[in-house]
């Protein structure tokens, strides 16, 4: 063997021991980087395989050393602990919104509408409950796929990017999460159609909910058709009073039919409003059933894949979903019938509604006939004359009898206040004692309450006689009683003080009197008020409740008072003597004797003035003969003091005059 073929063995053992040592450390099966951890490890960790370094062989002793074999880069995985902790939070977020679930409620129990009758609104109560109690539902099913649509498509997005990661490392790895990421993706797409559905059947919920409101409100508010009130026979009413009474009937039987129609065509809207909700539901269900069997055909297909662990936790899903399709597919054939149910119900109102508008047509048609003039005519000759023939003669000879019997009555009553008067009167007619004129007022009072009470009667049996009904006249008068009692307060005082100063005689008729500022003769006093004449004619009428105090001046006695000057030089002593003797004169004469009570007496001296001084003299004298005294005792004065030469002085002016100069 010569040194050339030596050297070609050694170059190829040097080739051998180096493919030998790089078989050792060459890739794996998944195609990462092979190492010393396993590859469970390594993908908790997320660090990259380091191969192990090769041995270096000694050269061969003159020979050359072959060049190194390259070594094989290393497969850097861009997933580290932070990002597999985040994925599993997601994983368990995902795991934990699909346990909560909320409680499936079905619409199936439904009453049926066409033969509700008169339990419609009992059924109407336990629908709108229902659909309160599924509206809730359908909001927490709103909710929980808005919630698995958010975690399932952050989850994906998790296994999106670790087989993204994974994709040059491990292939095979990397595949499984893809497919992973990609159930997810359409669970998550499912969700959304889901919540997209979600709101289809609450809106539809709510319009068969505001529905179904309207027409329980109208069912319970309906008021029940007036009965025609039952009136008296025919036969025992005139012809007049007949068609008057066919007449109110008919009316009322149009009133009620029109009540009826209005019902039954507010039932009728509310009926069609309730099958558009309920078509508008309908087709939520139909749709909801395709989504179940999608949800179930996700779940399964997932238990069925090669991934053991992620197929142990969809069948959880999968056994939720299974029977959740045959639940809806049910509540939508009950839809179905409760829809058939509304048609039925519909069909029955629109007929409702046709017969009561042939209904008030025949009954205006009626009205018509009963209204027209020439039958009213009709029935008015025929009332009279029959009134006339059986009735007529009656009521004149009642009235006339009720003619007498008033009469009569005023007759008594003149004739008691007559008697009244006579027992108080005395032998002088020229005057009038306080007695006669209190009697006299009370006379007065009492014979226009009696007039008044015999007149009212009277009306009242006379209106009976001829038909009228006196029972809401008199319902009205105590009413009207009442209303005044409580609005005319003035009123009601009036009466009240005016039968206190009767009772307590504070003055009569021809008593002069000072009330409220105003003086006069008394010429009238009643319940409601006092008349009170003035010296010039003036008539004051005064209502009693404000009489707050009284000035009587003919009450019991009076007194005559007369006040006269006299001159400073006049005696004093003389002047009281003839005071004193005309007021004995005057005391002694027939005709004041009658008048005053005592003879006027001389006084005082009242006032001493600027040119006399005035003296005082007075006498009490009967009731009202005060001022006719005083006027005459300053007559009979007067001439007494001319006679004795006593001045009466009097106020005066000097005037001093001078003749103007000759121009």
């Amino acid at each position: 063997m010569n040194r050339n073929t030596l050297q070609i063995i050694l170059i190829f053992l040097a080739l051998l021991f180096a493919g030998s040592a790089t078989a050792d450390v060459g890739p794996g099966e998944d195609g990462a980087p092979a190492s010393t951890a396993s590859p469970d490890k390594e993908e908790q960790n997320g660090e990259e395989a380091v191969p192990a370094p090769a041995e270096k062989l000694a050269p061969a002793v003159g020979i050359a050393p072959p060049p190194p074999a390259p070594a094989p880069k290393p497969v850097k995985v861009d997933f580290d602990e932070a990002a597999q902790k985040a994925l599993q939070d997601a994983q368990d977020a995902w795991i934990d919104a699909w346990n909560q679930k909320p409680i499936l409620v079905s619409l199936a129990q439904m009453g049926d509408l066409g033969s509700a009758g008169d339990q419609l609104s009992d059924v109407l109560k336990g629908r709108l409950k229902a659909l309160s109690n599924k509206s809730f539902s359908n909001r927490e099913w709103h909710e929980y796929w808005t919630k698995q649509k958010s975690t399932a498509g952050r989850l994906g997005a998790g296994y999106t990017k670790k087989a993204k990661a994974y994709a040059k490392a491990q292939p095979e790895l990397s595949a499984t999460y893809k497919a992973r990421a990609q159930s997810l993706r359409r669970w998550a797409s499912l969700a959304d159609r889901k919540t997209k559905n979600q709101d289809k059947y609450l809106k539809a919920i709510e319009t068969e909910r505001d529905a179904v409101a309207e027409r329980l409100e109208a069912a319970l508010q309906a008021p029940a058709a007036k009965k025609t009130v039952a009136t008296k026979s025919t036969v025992d009413l005139s012809p007049f009073a007949a068609r008057r009474q066919k007449l109110a009937q008919v009316r009322q039987q149009i009133t009620n039919n029109k009540e009826l129609l209005r019902v039954a065509e507010t039932d009728k809207a509310l009926i069609k409003d309730q099958q558009n909700s309920a078509k508008q539901l309908l087709e939520a269900l139909l749709t909801d059933v395709e989504l179940a069997e999608e949800e179930y055909a996700i779940a399964r297909s997932q238990t069925q894949s090669n991934d053991v662990d992620w197929g142990n936790l969809w069948s959880g899903i999968a056994n939720a979903s299974a029977g959740k399709s045959a639940k809806i597919s049910a509540e939508h054939q009950s839809g179905e019938t409760r829809i058939r149910s509304l048609d039925i119900e519909l069909n029955l109102t629109d007929r409702r509604v046709n017969y009561r508008k042939v209904k008030i047509t025949e009954l205006e048609t009626k009205q018509g006939e009963l209204n027209s003039f020439s039958g009213w005519m009709d029935a008015t000759w025929k009332t009279m004359f029959g009134w006339l023939k059986y009735k007529g003669w009656k009521v004149a000879l009642t009235l006339f009898l009720i003619w007498l019997a008033l009469r009569l009555a005023l007759r008594v009553i003149h004739a008691t206040t007559e008697t009244i008067l006579k027992a108080t009167r005395d032998d002088n007619d020229d005057e009038k004692s306080q007695e006669e004129q209190r009697t006299e007022t009370i006379a007065d009072v009492f014979s226009g309450v009696a007039k008044a009470a015999a007149y009212a009667v009277a009306w009242l049996v006379a209106m009976e006689q001829v038909g009228i009904n006196t029972g809401p006249i008199l319902a009205s008068a105590a009413i009207l009683g009442l209303a005044i009692s409580f609005g005319s307060q003035n009123l009601v005082r009036d009466v009240v003080n005016g039968m206190f100063i009767l009772i307590e005689n504070q003055y009569a008729v021809g008593d002069v009197v000072a009330i409220c500022g105003q003086s006069g003769t008394v010429e009238q006093v009643n319940v409601r008020s006092t008349r009170i004449r003035q010296l010039d004619g003036t008539l004051h009428i005064i209502p009693n409740g404000s009489i707050s105090s009284v000035a009587n001046k003919t009450r019991d006695w009076g007194r005559a008072v007369c006040e006269i000057g006299v001159g400073y030089d006049s005696d004093l002593e003389k002047v009281a003597e003839i005071v004193n003797t005309v007021g004995e004169e005057m005391y002694a004469s027939e005709e004041w004797k009658d008048e005053l009570m005592e003879a006027p007496s001389y006084v005082g001296i009242t006032l001493m003035g600027d040119s006399c001084v005035t003296v005082r003299a007075m006498a009490k004298v009967e009731p009202g003969s005060q001022w006719g005294a005083t006027r005459e005792l300053n007559h009979r004065l007067k001439i007494a003091f001319d006679e004795a030469g006593i001045d009466i002085p009097f106020p005066q002016r000097v005037v001093w005059t001078k003749p103007m100069p000759n121009s």
